[in-house]
């Protein structure tokens, strides 16, 4: 019953898992996730084998949403771009000396070219922060832009304001006080703002029915969260665009043309606006200098769509993965020194368990596998004599002994040394211990009288060839 008992009862333990065995899996799951990541990043941004919904997601098409390629403008020159490879590089010429290199969503505008070099087409650009160069067009993309007529872009005019302080009123921006009106009156924009000596002006028509130019600081806005009306959005320093052929640029609001713009004329809003005859009129300075009015009609809003956002994302996850492989690898290096750690401990402890559990490593049980052999015998009956010939003599005949014993192992070559030399050292774990006691035998072989030797001398020799005849258990 007892046995039964044990037999059926008592179940042995499920073993421990080696800790050395689990940071092993540990450290090669974490190289995976690693080459993961480089892998499929690369995959799904150069594959040819996904669809465009599948190459929407990587950095080249989240930035095919905002951007389109230079070759698709009617006219690059003045369009913005931002750089959509990985690395560009600027060149003081097309193709020539490389004199910068800019990073994915740097920023430009296209000044000139383009030139084709060896096969690939260069742009003259100038990037926002100053530099100036010449660019591959394959590196570059022209940002898309979000278009609205100028009419429905939203603006202060007609919104409520107070005054914060007490207001001059003027009858031109800067120009004539026409009367004084005190703090926390309300009034409505007409126009404006316009600037005069650097400070803006706003036409405003206050409820008593005073009407004129006040300077913007002394007015809040009453539009939304109350506040000053310089803190408000503006279309000031907007981006503009003519939407037609032939718009008129005059010298004032409904005054005489100075210039036509072609359609597509981009230029900065710096002023406005000012209605005349029921038609609003801004402030313009194109990109090729020339200022004047233009009808609101006749103008585009441009922005930039959310090209920003875009670019600022792609940004983030560029340094999050640079990141996280980074403290990836370094991890992988601390398990690795982990692991050596663990691994010299685990191999003290082990030595101290068998310590314990083994304190005779060889048991007592087994017979003595040592091998009488009268030739060593002798060999050591010399060694001990008080001649110094007899020393001589036991290093020779030892010598014999070896020579005996590499034959036997039938080894190629005709001497000692030739055989030795044909050994491999890990098939011959005292291959050291024989060449040093042979090279002592060619010394006495040689030498002869003149080699002289001492008795410490023999038993050292004596000892390296005993080494050897215990290894192949001659003796």
């Amino acid at each position: 019953m007892a046995d039964e008992k044990s037999k059926g009862g008592d179940k042995a333990p499920a073993p421990a898992g080696d800790p050395f065995v689990e940071l092993v899996w540990m450290l090669l799951a974490v190289f995976l996730v690693v080459t993961a990541i480089n892998s499929v990043t690369a995959f799904l941004t150069k594959s040819k084998f996904f669809s465009n919904g599948w190459r929407s997601l990587t950095p080249s098409g989240l930035l095919s949403s905002v951007t389109k390629p230079i070759s698709s403008l009617l006219n690059p020159i003045g369009a913005k771009f931002t750089v959509t490879s990985k690395e560009a590089d600027l060149y003081e010429s097309p193709g020539g000396k490389k004199i910068d290199t800019k990073k994915l969503g740097d920023k430009g505008t296209i000044v000139g070219g383009p030139v084709t070099q060896s096969g690939q087409k260069y742009w003259q650009v100038k990037f926002e922060d100053g530099t100036t160069g010449w660019i591959n067009e394959k590196d570059i993309g022209a940002i898309v832009e979000k278009i609205t007529p100028m009419s429905q872009m939203p603006t202060l005019i007609g919104t409520e304001v107070e005054t914060n302080k007490e207001v001059s009123v003027y009858d031109s921006p800067g120009g004539n006080e026409i009367a004084k009106v005190p703090t926390g009156q309300k009034a409505r924009i007409i126009e404006g703002p316009l600037i005069k000596d650097g400070k803006k002006y706003w036409h405003v028509r206050f409820d008593d029915g005073t009407e004129g130019w006040v300077e913007e600081d002394g007015l809040d806005s009453l539009f939304g969260e109350r506040g000053p009306l310089s803190d408000k959005p503006s279309l000031i320093g907007g981006t503009v665009e003519s939407n037609k052929n032939g718009t008129a640029v005059y010298d004032s609001p409904g005054g005489n043309i100075v210039t036509t713009k072609n359609k597509g004329a981009k230029g900065e809003i710096i002023e406005g606006p000012l209605v005349v005859d029921g038609v609003k009129y801004w402030h313009i300075r194109f990109d090729d200098g020339t200022e004047g009015w233009v009808s609101e009609n006749d103008l585009n809003y441009v922005e930039e769509s959310n090209a920003n956002f875009i670019i600022s994302f792609l940004r983030f996850l560029s340094n999050l993965f640079s990141i996280t492989k980074f403290l990836l690898i370094l991890t992988c290096f601390a398990l690795v020194a982990w692991i050596v750690y663990l691994f010299r401990n685990i191999n003290r402890l082990s030595y101290e368990q068998n310590k314990i559990l083994y304190p005779n490593p060889t048991p007592t049980e087994f017979p003595d596998t040592k091998v009488s052999n009268p030739r060593w015998d002798r060999v050591l009956s010399h060694s001990l004599s008080a001649n110094e010939n007899d020393w001589r003599l036991a290093i020779m005949e030892a010598d014999i002994m070896l020579g005996d014993l590499l034959e036997t192992m039938q080894l190629p070559g005709e001497t000692i040394g030739d055989r030795l030399k044909a050994i491999e050292k890990s098939d011959f774990l005292t291959l050291d211990n024989a060449w040093e006691a042979h090279k002592v035998r060619n010394q006495i072989a040689h030498e002869g009288m003149n080699h002289k030797i001492t008795q410490k001398d023999v038993n050292r020799v004596i000892d390296l060839y005993k080494t050897v005849f215990e290894e192949f258990r001659i003796i």
